[in-house]
């Protein structure tokens, strides 16, 4: 896959290959154009399985005959703003990548033109913003049908061979439509996206996750094995722990990648020898700190609605840092933790932190769907909280066995064999 598309000849990155250099069957492709020439992108997709949401802008030179194309089509959507400050160039290629830049969908974008579009990886934390920001987008635009589109026929028509196309286009159509244009995002949004785009897709990810982790609990209990009593900390935590022995034990780097895929009793018998010899293995990390004070002290704090409401945002901070994914990213903050902490508390207000933490741990919705609004929904969404934050957390606090997902948890999945989505924070 390509990070860079520019239409040079010399590096043959054009930005068409965005479109069929991977294969994107059963992916969901979200689009926000403002110029829409060229249909059969969005046509080839759709034929190799994939499903497509696109916002357009009605206006010049956006074709009626391309909109023509795919309206009505199964697997498209489509939806349209009609004012000239709509001016974006975002696809989003779910569970694979987002690109970002200077191309439209017309035919010289693809091909012909000098462009620069970056693409940017799911494990990008700017991947899940760029969701939000579309969901938002959705459901602030306006569906199109055929009525709509004939108007936008007749107005093309009329104005197509005009040097102030553009803009008389524009005057008439909203004369007709009213103004439909798309709001500044607002971090302080009175209630969650109606759309929630994200959410098939996220369920698919995390369902294979939670399959996976499965079969290795499976195994785990089969052995018969543990290192700490049930009801002083859940089997689920003691299998992440598990999952950090592997790949701090059995991984170099990326080199995960490289082990084969397998299946059936080739798995089993993996899964089985790492968890005997991890059995035998001492763990002083566990043993010192996870279990006689991290899952303690991360209890006392998040351990009920009434105990985060009264918290602190020091108290939730430390209490957070308690997960790997969480206190891992200190890496990033010149000072170290404390920086980290400062960091995370000033990007965030305490009654927002307070609110999604409840929401994420204790709220009535499917905890699928919870962790999936705390990663893209900016109703929930935390500043400097990402995928594998929210994912991680809800592992530890939980009365349903829901288990830890994690950058760490998918590496050590991926060396055991299986087959998993790695989708880092």
């Amino acid at each position: 896959m390509d990070s860079l598309y520019t239409n040079s000849s010399s590096r043959s990155d054009f930005f068409k290959n965005a479109f069929t250099s991977i294969d994107k069957k059963d992916c969901t492709v979200y689009i926000a154009v403002a110029f829409f020439t060229n249909s059969s992108p969005l046509l080839n997709l759709v034929k190799s399985g994939c499903r497509v949401k696109i916002i357009v802008r009605l206006g010049y030179p956006t074709t009626p005959t391309a909109l023509k194309d795919i309206l009505g089509k199964e697997g498209i959507q489509i939806r349209f703003v009609n004012d000239r400050s709509f001016h974006p160039k975002l696809y989003i290629f779910t569970g694979l990548n987002a690109i970002v830049g200077s191309s439209n969908l017309t035919e010289s974008a693809l091909k012909t033109n000098q462009e620069v579009n970056v693409s940017i990886n799911i494990e990008d934390p700017r991947y899940s913003e760029l969701i939000s920001i579309f969901s938002e987008w959705w459901d602030q635009a306006k569906v199109l049908d055929d009525n709509a589109l004939e108007k936008y026929r007749i107005l093309y028509e009329k104005y197509r061979k005009n040097s102030d196309t553009d803009t008389l286009i524009e005057d008439d159509i909203q004369k007709e439509q009213g103004k439909i244009a798309i709001k500044n995002i607002d971090r302080g949004l009175k209630k969650p996206s109606a759309s929630e785009i994200y959410l098939d897709d996220y369920k698919s990810i995390y369902q294979g996750f939670l399959d996976a982790y499965m079969t290795v609990e499976r195994i785990y209990k089969e052995i018969g094995g543990r290192k700490h009593n049930e009801s002083i900390y859940p089997l689920r935590l003691e299998i992440d722990s598990y999952f950090s022995f592997v790949r701090e034990t059995k991984t170099v780097g990326d080199s995960y990648n490289d082990e084969p895929l397998l299946k059936g009793q080739q798995l089993a018998d993996r899964i089985r020898d790492c968890i005997i010899e991890w059995l035998d293995t001492d763990w002083p990390w566990l043993d010192n700190e996870i279990v006689p004070k991290r899952y303690p002290t991360i209890k006392k704090v998040l351990g009920s609605p009434e105990a985060i409401s009264q918290a602190t945002a020091e108290d939730i901070a430390e209490a957070l840092s308690t997960c790997h994914s969480f206190y891992d990213r200190l890496r990033f903050f010149k000072g170290g933790h404390d920086a980290h902490i400062k960091t995370f508390i000033e990007g965030n207000d305490i009654e927002q932190i307070k609110k999604t933490l409840t929401y994420l741990l204790y709220g009535k919705d499917d905890p699928i769907k919870r962790m999936a609004r705390c990663i893209f929904d900016s109703f929930y969404k935390l500043n400097h909280f990402g995928r594998s934050n929210v994912q991680e957390l809800l592992g530890w606090i939980n009365d349903k066995n829901i288990p830890i997902c994690n950058n760490r948890t998918l590496r050590a999945l991926r060396w055991l064999g299986f087959d998993v989505i790695l989708v880092g924070g």
